[in-house]
């Protein structure tokens, strides 16, 4: 099993940031490594996730119908194994509060 933790501007994804921004970011920290398949992942040194840099509507889902990508994306999402292991979860809510802070965006509630 999977956990998405989203990562965007505010609960509806209102704003967006240059792509390469948010990817210049990601590179900074040292346990995250570009990767082809997803955009980042994990690096040797760390727990297993995989990170997605992209486009949604308000509501965290990758409509269909986009616009063409201009360069921006509104979300991070941070796939991460589901776990009831304390310390695994707090790994990755450390990380994603981490990347949310350095954007100055948030870590975007499940019900919203």
């Amino acid at each position: 099993m999977y956990r998405y933790i989203q990562i965007g501007s505010d609960a509806g994804f209102s704003r967006s940031l240059p792509r390469e921004q948010i990817e210049n970011r990601l590179r900074s920290f040292p346990e995250i490594v570009a990767d082809s398949l997803h955009g980042f992942k994990n690096s040797d040194s760390a727990l297993w996730f995989r990170i997605n840099v992209g486009v949604c509507d308000s509501c965290g889902n990758y409509p269909a119908r986009l616009p063409r990508h201009d360069g921006t994306a509104n979300m991070i999402e941070l796939i991460c194994a589901e776990t009831a292991h304390p310390v695994a979860d707090n790994y990755f809510i450390g990380l994603a509060e981490t990347i949310a802070g350095q954007l100055g965006w948030i870590i975007v509630p499940q019900d919203a």
